[in-house]
Formats: C-alpha cells, sequence, structure tokens
C-alpha cells in the first residue's frame, strides 16, 4: 500500500477463506471480475481506508419503467438481470454486505453506501446495529430527471447514500470548501463516459475522495460497476480494489482505466467550475432554442393571418 496510485503487482497480506486454494494475495489497484460476497473475504481486517459502493437497489421488477438511450423499457429488462431478489433475500444479502465492509475498514475509516430511498433509512439502521456510527445522509440530485411515464407519481429526480464511521468521527475529513462540502450535489443525467445503466457521476466520487481519504490510502467499492470509484481514484493518487461480476461491466471500466481513456477523463471532469459552465452552456442552449421555436411560431401565425386577409 506505499505507493500512490500506481497500478502494480501491489498484494494485500493473505487471507485463508473457504476455499480448496487455501490463501490467496488479492491484487490492488484492479477490478477482479469476481463475485463481491465470496471475494470480499479475500480481503484482511481492516486493511481498507475508505468505501464508496453503489450495490444493487432490488429494483428491477417488471411493473416500473426507465429508459436506456433512446428506449422504454422495464426495470426488468434493463437490469433484472443483476437487481431483483426476493425481500428477504435481499435484506441478507445486504446485511452481510455491511457486515463485511465493517470489517475490512480501518478504525476511523468511513463508508459511503448507496441505496434505494425506500431502504435508505431500514439499512442505516442496519449499519448502527453492525457497529458504524451514523454520520450523515447525501443526495445526488438530478435536474433533468426522466419523465414520469404513466403519470400518477412524481418523477424519480434524487438518489441517496448514507455516510458512516467505523469509530465515533473520522480520521480524515479534508474541508475543502464551504461550497463543496455540502450534503446534496447536483448533475445531469446523459453525460456518461459508458453505456451502464447506473453510472454515477464522476465528479461526485472525486469529491468524496478528496475529502474522506489522502493520498496512498486504500479505497473499496464491491460493486464498481462502470469502475467510477477506481477511475476517480486513480486520478486522485489513491490505490483501489474492487470487484465487478459482470464481464460487459468489467470491460467498460477496464477501458475508462486505460491510459489515454483515463487522461481524456480527468481533463474533462477535473474542475467543478469548467462542469457548471458545461450545464450553464446546456440550459442556455436549450433557452435559446426555446425563444427561436417561439420565434418561428409567431412569425408563421403572422404570416398566415396575413395571407388569409390578403
Amino acid at each position: 500500500m506505499g505507493t500512490t496510485g500506481a497500478v502494480g503487482a501491489q498484494t494485500i497480506k493473505k487471507s485463508t477463506v473457504e476455499k480448496n486454494a487455501g490463501e490467496f494475495m488479492i491484487e490492488i489497484n484492479k477490478i477482479h471480475n469476481l463475485d463481491c460476497i465470496k471475494a470480499i473475504k479475500l480481503i484482511d481486517d481492516e486493511s481498507v481506508d475508505l468505501i464508496i459502493t453503489d450495490p444493487p437497489y432490488n429494483i428491477g421488477q417488471e411493473n416500473k419503467r426507465t429508459k436506456v438511450g433512446n428506449v422504454i423499457m422495464t426495470n426488468k429488462e434493463a437490469w433484472g438481470e443483476w437487481d431483483d431478489y426476493e425481500p428477504a433475500e435481499f435484506e441478507l444479502f445486504f446485511t452481510n454486505y455491511l457486515k463485511e465492509c465493517f470489517r475490512i475498514l480501518k478504525r476511523e475509516g468511513v463508508m459511503y453506501c448507496f441505496s434505494a430511498r425506500k431502504d435508505n433509512g431500514f439499512y442505516i439502521h442496519k449499519a448502527v446495529d453492525i457497529g458504524f456510527t451514523y454520520l450523515n445522509s447525501l443526495a445526488i440530485v438530478k435536474d433533468n430527471p426522466l419523465p414520469h411515464f404513466a403519470k400518477t407519481n412524481f418523477r424519480s429526480a434524487f438518489e441517496l447514500c448514507f455516510y458512516v464511521c467505523k469509530g465515533d468521527k473520522p480520521k480524515t475529513f479534508n474541508f475543502i470548501s464551504q461550497q463543496e462540502c455540502v450534503n446534496v450535489y447536483r448533475y445531469l443525467i446523459g453525460i456518461k463516459d459508458t453505456e451502464h445503466p447506473t453510472e454515477k457521476p464522476l465528479n461526485f466520487f472525486r469529491r468524496l475522495i478528496k475529502i474522506s481519504s489522502n493520498e496512498g490510502d486504500l479505497v473499496f467499492d464491491g460493486f464498481m460497476g462502470s469502475g467510477t470509484t477506481a477511475v476517480a481514484s486513480k486520478q486522485l493518487n489513491r490505490n483501489f480494489i474492487g470487484f465487478e461480476i459482470n464481464e460487459s461491466y468489467l470491460a467498460m471500466a477496464n477501458k475508462r482505466l486505460s491510459q489515454n481513456t483515463l487522461f481524456n477523463v480527468q481533463r474533462f471532469h477535473d474542475n467543478d467550475f469548467i462542469n457548471l459552465w458545461l450545464n450553464f452552456g446546456l440550459y442556455v442552449g436549450v433557452c435559446i432554442v426555446i425563444v427561436i421555436s417561439l420565434f418561428y411560431g409567431i412569425m408563421q401565425r403572422k404570416n398566415y393571418v396575413k395571407n388569409k386577409n390578403g
């Protein structure tokens, strides 16, 4: 764990797990194509400085709709393959994952864990029962949420993650600024680096890593998905380790981690001020289109009236 974010054959100390191979050495600065619930047992007690993780939400049902690209489909069609559990099965899965996260996290280390809105409070209580200290809840807010296709409820415009500590208070909290150290992060959906259906905003993860870790620290994510945690860690000279069982998502993540891709992504995401102006430019562009459309409509109407009266 000595170097700062350099990809290499570094390993966490050997751990014994209930497998025929006996002892394992698990490489850091790599996303492993393994089942998280089994593979997390390869990681030693209190060896991780920070956890940022986005487990399944258990919302891959047939009766809910989402949009992938330009196609409207059921949640089950979009991600039901890996996000559809029986309630009791899901509770056991999530609780066991929280227990393992508590085990591998260092004393005074922190975890940011996403969950479905309806489950957020429930799993905060589970985390506290396990031994975590609850510190806060954070929201990522979508300024351009998807329409509600059935028009029977409010549009879904935010997601929640809870912020907990192993101990009374975190060892590391780098207070960057009043503007950045706020528990709401606004962004636009559709600006993505991969085709992963639930990719989280890279700049949000960069902010969490800057605040809750230091260079050379080890960051863990058991459900790497498109690799956002790994990319943000590498950009900020942190080591990372994690798992992704889906091979196509793993390929997306590894592509982002490639040197050229990483450089381009970092240039784009490196400055919140740049992103602010990009978002502002997008809004201005939409407003201009609306004004032009209205003006064109008015002119068409005037020409129609003129021709009719003429």
